[in-house]
């Protein structure tokens, strides 16, 4: 497989054609090589970031593809990913599972994982239009004592189309269909998580040097339970985890009152002033309801204000800071907040254009959730892509994250306890080998760990969905001492052929 392509063009097609990317991080890599185009606001919540983990190293550039028109612009293309190794929490268990009455201990296991990918892309001068569709099937046999699960891990589908592309107007279209078990950033548990997000909007190029993105958003987010043919965290019977578990008792109650509904506006204008430098402004606002708190009405606001340089030497820098906020109204009372209302993003990535790509950044991010009302994501990322040769690719990419979570409407309301804070620490190092363009093998190490100072015994005085005795992990404890939640390492050998 040839080096990597590292243009912005190259680098967006291979990130949409990936449906595995950076599951066990708080987004670094894929963050950092989209860095110039991608917006900095925020539409999704962090419980969603999981994907189901697969190296994405493996891709370099996309294969030949099958022509499917005379002109050869519109191709299919397959790939193909298998991996072996070994997952030492392989059900996203929280840590003290085993001291939880009937449930199972944290066990390793063996895991075997496959990823079928179909790609259509057509491509003309005013239209263009692509499509992918994959799946992640993992495989836990037990073999280390641990119970046996064959589970369809992950799934997605995913469309964009834009006509009159680079004309004075354009119109686009996107699309995306994402169903996974894999632990998100809220909760530390196995559920079962749909995920679509439809975008419709227009591009308009008044001048050589401004640009205006106008575009509706539309988010939906439910928890069916069992969607993957296993119960809760993956253990037949077993109850879900401990209070630890993510802030939730009595998860198979509560999951079915998870149905959140994002509607919002967004808009955002560039204006180039420099050849190399841009100042962009940016806003997005709208409605966030969810089952969980019915009587609850959300409205999230985003403004931001930015610089995008490059800074010579193959260097490029991104400087933003914002207004990030939820208002939140139940009858005619105003929810007091619990965080700063300020987001802001500050980044390099240096690319020389032959395969080698350093980023560094550091983000503060607010997304709308359910429970918590909101929460701001503090991240520090680097992430180093670097060929050598033709034939060897390396990833190195760790990052850091502290999340502040605001308190759920009860404890707000009654002035109840000090905001959840958790914290951690995600890495990945990866390695592969390009046999052909077509075939590589590789082997990669995921690590993810989380701390946090949640209250893990239970309140009665934070009832939600009918448990009685209160929901764990909402707010701080009193004694606001830190403990460790959640971790888990994977290795993976994985073999990739790509057409």
């Amino acid at each position: 497989m040839k080096r990597l392509d590292s243009s912005a063009n190259r680098m967006q097609m291979k990130h949409a054609i990936i449906f595995g990317l950076v599951a066990l991080m708080v987004g670094s890599s894929a963050r950092a090589a989209d860095q110039s185009t991608t917006t900095t606001t925020n539409t999704s919540t962090p419980a969603v970031e999981g994907t189901g983990y697969m190296p994405d190293f493996l891709r370099g550039e996309e294969g030949r593809g099958v022509g499917i028109t005379d002109d050869g612009k519109t191709r299919l293309h397959l790939s193909l990913d298998a991996g072996f190794g070994y997952n030492s929490n392989p059900y996203s268990l929280a840590n003290g599972n085993e001291a939880a009455p009937g449930s199972a201990p944290i066990r390793g296991d063996i895991v075997l994982k496959l990823r079928p990918i179909l790609y259509l892309a057509a491509r003309g001068k005013k239209m263009s239009f692509e499509m992918g569709l994959g799946a992640d099937w993992a495989g836990f046999p037990g073999a280390l004592g641990g119970p046996r699960q064959f589970v369809l891990f992950t799934g997605r589908a995913y469309g964009r189309g834009e006509v009159n592309q680079g004309g004075v107007a354009s119109l686009f279209l996107r699309g995306d269909v994402l169903a996974t078990r894999e632990v998100g950033q809220l909760y530390v548990a196995n559920f079962t998580h749909i995920r679509t997000e439809v975008d419709v909007g227009s591009t308009i190029r008044p001048g050589s040097v401004t640009k205006l993105d106008l575009d509706a958003q539309f988010v939906k987010e439910i928890w069916p339970q069992d969607l993957f043919g296993s119960t809760q965290n993956g253990l037949a019977g077993a109850p879900p985890a401990n209070a630890a578990a993510a802030a939730l008792v009595n998860a198979n109650q509560v999951a079915n009152n998870f149905n959140n509904t994002g509607i919002y506006g967004h808009a955002r204008l560039n204006w180039r002033v420099m050849p190399k430098t841009s100042l962009f402004l940016e806003g997005k606002s709208g409605t966030f309801t969810t089952l969980l708190d019915s009587d609850l009405t959300e409205v999230p606001v985003w403004v931001t204000a930015g610089v995008i340089s490059g800074l010579g030497g193959n260097v490029t820098g991104t400087l933003s800071v914002g207004y990030a906020d939820t208002f939140m109204q139940v009858g005619s009372a105003t929810l007091k907040h619990d965080n700063i209302p300020v987001s802001a993003e500050a980044s390099l990535i240096w690319d020389d254009h032959r395969g080698s790509q350093l980023s560094a950044g550091v983000t503060r991010q607010m997304s709308p959730v359910p429970d918590f009302l909101d929460v701001f994501a503090n991240t520090a990322y680097l992430s180093l892509n670097e060929d050598f040769g033709h034939n060897v690719t390396l990833v190195f990419a760790p990052s850091a994250s502290i999340y502040q979570f605001g308190r759920p409407e009860a404890a707000r309301k009654a002035g109840l306890g000090s905001q959840r804070i958790d914290y951690s620490f995600d890495g990945r190092v990866e390695l592969a080998y390009h046999f052909k363009k077509w075939l590589a093998l590789g082997i990669a190490e995921a690590f993810t760990a989380r701390w946090t100072n949640a209250d893990l015994t239970g309140n009665p005085a934070l009832q939600i969905a009918n448990v009685p005795a209160g929901a764990a992990g909402l707010i701080a404890s009193a004694s606001g001492n830190v403990q460790a939640l959640f971790n888990r390492s994977e290795t993976l050998l994985v073999l990739n052929m790509t057409y």
